[in-house]
């Protein structure tokens, strides 16, 4: 593979199949998340969307 096609891909390809897996796995981790936080402090209120595990 050349750097060019190399390039084009990173610019082209990878930010619409990354942006698909981040969505996944944001699901997924919103999933794991909760169930632990549950697990761990049943009576603590869910935490809001844009709390500290956003920005993991």
């Amino acid at each position: 593979m050349t750097a060019i096609s190399a390039h084009w891909l990173a610019e082209h390809v990878f930010p619409e199949v990354k942006g698909l897996v981040q969505k996944q796995l944001h699901r997924k981790w919103h999933a794991a998340c909760y169930s632990c936080l549950e697990r761990i402090e049943p009576r603590r209120k869910r935490l809001p969307h844009h709390g500290w595990h956003a920005k993991l």
